[in-house]
């Protein structure tokens, strides 16, 4: 801002990083790929430049402390990783699974009542605070309602939150806020790191509320004790993992899992050097819920692409002299539709000339290898919904894929409960891209196994209560509407 400049320096990860052998095959190279990544998000250290270093912007660190979390959790921390292929994708090697953990379960957060919460608010001469609960795991956050002016808040008993979790020693964190205060930080206390297995046990064994302190002190170890001084108040929370019940739509919560793997644009610009990524959007209003990492124009590789690097200058100073693509062809031993496509790429950067060099290259690969699980409740797979999943794949040089549209209620109804790929488009671009959508299954409570009868009893029941549900709310209108004129009369 007016030429001043903020940054960070110094930068340091604390926490436990992982690497993982993963994909193990019984041929040669054995080992299908590495992944590294941080089972919990670690702890973050550093300084800050410029106008940070000197002036004391209100929000300004909060601000940025959370920038730079984000962008370690979507990059590093499960179930985000760093995938190392080894092996090719001929050989087995599934690129989107190897950059992603698999899910161990969906975690259910019921927020129920807290005690002796700081007071942060002044109102009318009276102070008080707006709690909400906040519940980190990994990447993902669950964040409750809001209950106004009060100290001893009790969330509604209906009230339920989840994430997905992918081990058992996986860190919980949970903290209480104020959603009063705008610039200023509003944390009111914390609890100790729970592991997922902890946060069961709490809730199966009835250990009671969890006890919270404040921020004057970082909590690190879960076994550690925090000194009494700084303890503040109580949190009781209900914690419950659910387990997948494979291709049965019978509970509350479904899992929607979107899978890409390569995209091809067939007539794009080989002179192009940009990059691809896919969105998704999913519910009533077409939220976004999840945006893949830029994928990478996959490039030629071995001497053919060093050598034809090299020869790229003196084609273009042939042609800028005049020289025709058959006396250029003879002097270079390039092919001339090679010549060709390179005196008409429109940009200064030698690596895309380079590849626009070789022939048959207008057929841009890019590597995009991800996999996205979305849970959505069970209401939007029923038919007088019709939820759309909008699938869109932009590239930062303009192309772009129509966007794909699939109503959840259709793919509910399809035996395999899934639409594989290929995806192919020829407007406004040729295209094609390796992609799939599927309905993994349906969350419910640890317990016994259940028999099919069971599980469409389940799903009946469900669609029972949504039936009655929608003839309730009907009802409501329809007094409303009865008893309107005559208020008005």
């Amino acid at each position: 801002v007016g030429g001043m400049k903020l940054g960070i320096k110094n930068l340091s990860l604390q926490g436990d990083l992982c690497v993982k052998i993963d994909q193990i095959m019984e041929q040669l190279p054995v080992v299908g790929g590495l992944a590294v990544y941080f089972m919990n998000p670690p702890l973050l250290s550093y300084t800050m430049e410029g106008i940070g270093s000197v002036v004391e912007i209100p929000g300004l660190r909060i601000l940025l402390h959370n920038t730079v979390n984000k962008a370690v959790a979507d990059a590093l921390v499960m179930p985000n990783q760093i995938a190392v292929p080894i092996a090719t994708p001929a050989q087995g090697v599934d690129v989107p699974a190897l950059r992603n953990t698999p899910v161990l379960g969906l975690l259910r957060i019921q927020p129920r009542s807290a005690t002796n919460l700081p007071a942060k608010n002044l109102h009318l001469g009276s102070r008080s605070s707006d709690p909400y609960v906040e519940v980190e795991a990994g990447d993902q956050k669950y964040t409750s309602s809001v209950v106004s002016d009060n100290c001893n808040p009790t969330w509604p008993e209906d009230e339920a939150g989840y994430v997905l979790v992918y081990a058992k020693v996986q860190a919980i964190r949970v903290t209480v806020h104020n959603h009063a205060t705008m610039w200023t930080d509003g944390f009111l206390a914390q609890s100790k790191p729970l592991h997922v297995e902890d946060a069961m046990f709490q809730t199966s064994f009835g250990r009671g509320p969890l006890a919270l302190y404040t921020n004057n002190i970082e909590i690190t170890h879960y076994e550690e004790e925090p000194p009494e001084k700084e303890k503040l108040g109580e949190l009781s929370v209900d914690f419950t993992l659910m387990q997948l019940i494979p291709k049965q739509l019978c509970g509350a919560r479904h899992i929607l899992q979107v899978k890409i793997g390569t995209v091809v644009f067939t007539d794009h610009d080989p002179g192009l050097a940009c990059k691809v990524r896919v969105s998704v959007k999913v519910g009533p209003n077409g939220e976004e819920r999840w945006t893949s990492r830029w994928g990478e124009r996959k490039r030629p590789q071995g001497v053919n692409m060093a050598v034809r690097q090299a020869v790229v200058p003196v084609v273009q100073k042939l042609h800028k002299k005049g020289w025709a693509p058959e006396r250029i062809s003879k002097v270079t031993n390039m092919d001339v539709e090679s010549i060709k496509k390179v005196v008409q790429v429109k940009t200064g950067d030698p690596t895309a000339i380079a590849m626009a060099a070789i022939t048959d290259v207008s057929a841009a690969v890019f590597e995009v290898e991800a996999l996205a699980n979305i849970v959505i409740p069970f209401e939007w797979t029923l038919p007088d919904l019709h939820v759309p999943v909008v699938i869109t794949i932009t590239s930062t040089a303009g192309h772009s894929f129509p966007p794909q549209t699939h109503i959840l209620t259709e793919l509910a109804e399809r035996p395999e409960l899934e639409i594989p790929g290929p995806v192919r488009h020829t407007t406004p671009v040729a295209a094609e891209a390796d992609l799939s959508v599927r309905l993994l299954g349906t969350w419910a409570q640890e317990g016994p196994e259940r028999t099919e009868e069971a599980v469409k009893a389940e799903r009946e029941e469900l669609i029972a209560r949504r039936v009655q549900k929608l003839l309730e709310e009907q009802e409501r209108r329809g007094a409303s509407r009865v008893g309107g004129p005559a208020r008005g009369g």
